[in-house]
C-alpha cells in the first residue's frame, strides 16, 4: 500500500494511479462479498480529474528533481509551464 507522505508531492498522484488496479480486483467474481466498497462511476470521474491535475505537477516535479541540484534557470520555466498547463486544463475541466 502507498502512503500519503507530506514531503513527497507525488504520493497522492501515485495512490490515485494505483486505484485503477484495485478496481479490477473489485470486479473479480471471487470478491463479490466486498463489491459494495468499490467506487461509484461519479467517484471515478472525480478521481480522473484529480489525476489529470496532479499528473501535471508530477511531471514538473520529475523535471526539477531529475538533477541533483536544480538550477533557478530550469526551475522558473518549469513552474511557468506548470501554471500554463493548469490554466489550459481548467478550460477543459471547469468544475
Amino acid at each position: 500500500l502507498l502512503w500519503d507522505i507530506k514531503s513527497c508531492w507525488d504520493s497522492i498522484y501515485f495512490m490515485i494511479n494505483h486505484l485503477h488496479v484495485l478496481n479490477y480486483f473489485f470486479l473479480s467474481p471471487s470478491q463479490c462479498d466486498i463489491a459494495d466498497f468499490k467506487l461509484r462511476a461519479i467517484e471515478w470521474l472525480i478521481l480522473q480529474d484529480m489525476e489529470l491535475v496532479l499528473k501535471i505537477s508530477h511531471l514538473a516535479h520529475e523535471a526539477i528533481s531529475s538533477k541533483s541540484t536544480p538550477m533557478l534557470g530550469a526551475v522558473v520555466p518549469t513552474f511557468e509551464r506548470l501554471i500554463t498547463q493548469w490554466k489550459h486544463l481548467a478550460k477543459f475541466i471547469p468544475h
